[in-house]
């Protein structure tokens, strides 16, 4: 064991372990294939040479091959001589002569076998929900949710919620049918002002607003938003960084493959832990339709739209920040 891990203090990048075995290998290869083939070269610009001695070109031809033999031969004892000379001084020539069997260990299997010969249960009760490699997430029906960077509070709402989900749009559509947006542009400004609620975004006139141009308007400053990119690592990072992105995806009506909605749909994503996004706005009371966190690869799907929300000090010092 001992042995095992003074090799891993030589070398510790078994990716560099890997490629300087290889080459070692080759060189290992050249040293015994490359003599030969010059020898052979050499033997037969001889056999020419003597066959028609005033030819230049076989004489330049044997001369070569001598030269070709001494350095195929020479090369890799010169190199395997100074890494050994320089061995503890540098990285490289430490990981050199430990390559071979650094790669070797690095390319072995681990197996435990238990001695009791008892059955174990699996880890997780259901493989199927483990298949990204994250937590499962948690539903919730809170009230609010406060980010894990930053802390900032932010209401968490429902479009079917008594008080306004009966509201109708000019077109005969209610707040409960089509009203993911202005709940969205809600969540984010509630943090500024705790009153605010979607009926509050859809008595402003911000109804038909794009999310960004809504909510600095409502926050007046407390958040400074802009269009971004709609790919899932942007939106990871930003959300891990405490700011606050507000995504459109598409479902299959819009020739989109998100399992939110069938149509369009807003989300407002309010933080980001453990491969999962904090959604806080919802339309239903169970399954994807739950307020709450969810697995941040189910929800990053088909995104056509995201506005990037970053706090302000006007809000961050309202919670200490």
């Amino acid at each position: 064991m001992i042995w095992l891990l003074n090799i891993s203090s030589y070398c510790n990048d078994p990716g560099l372990a890997s490629i300087l075995a290889i080459v070692k290998k080759f060189m290992n290869i050249l040293w015994i294939i490359g003599p030969i083939l010059a020898i052979i070269g050499g033997g037969i610009a001889l056999f020419k040479l003597m066959s028609n001695p005033e030819e230049k070109k076989y004489k330049t031809l044997f001369k070569n091959m001598i030269i070709a033999l001494i350095m195929l031969f020479f090369i890799p004892v010169i190199v395997n001589v100074v890494m050994q000379m320089f061995d503890g001084q540098f990285e490289l020539a430490s990981c050199w002569n430990q390559a071979e069997a650094m790669s070797e260990i690095t390319g072995q299997e681990s197996h435990y076998i238990d001695p009791s010969g008892k059955p174990k249960n699996p880890i997780y009760t259901d493989p199927s929900k483990y298949q990204t490699g994250t937590k499962e997430p948690e539903k919730t029906n809170a009230s609010y949710h406060k980010n894990s960077v930053n802390r900032i509070r932010y209401n968490v709402y429902y479009q079917n919620d008594s008080r306004w989900g009966s509201v109708k749009y000019p077109s005969g559509s209610t707040i409960n049918e089509i009203g993911c947006m202005i709940s969205s542009i809600a969540v984010v400004t509630s943090s500024v002002d705790s009153s605010v609620t979607p009926k509050t975004v859809f008595d402003s006139g911000h109804r038909h607003s794009y999310p960004r141009n809504a909510i600095n308007s409502l926050s007046n400053g407390a958040f400074n938003c802009v269009a971004g990119k709609t790919d899932a690592g942007s939106i990871k990072n930003a959300l891990a960084g405490g700011k606050v992105v507000v995504i459109k995806v598409y479902g299959s009506k819009k020739g989109g493959k998100s399992t939110y909605t069938t149509s369009q749909h807003y989300m407002a994503l309010l933080d980001y832990k453990d491969g999962n996004v904090f959604v806080g706005n919802g339309y239903s009371t169970g399954g994807t339709g739950v307020a709450g966190w969810h697995n941040a690869n189910n929800v990053l799907v088909s995104v056509n739209e995201a506005d990037y929300c970053t706090p302000t000090q006007k809000v961050l010092s309202k919670y200490g920040g």
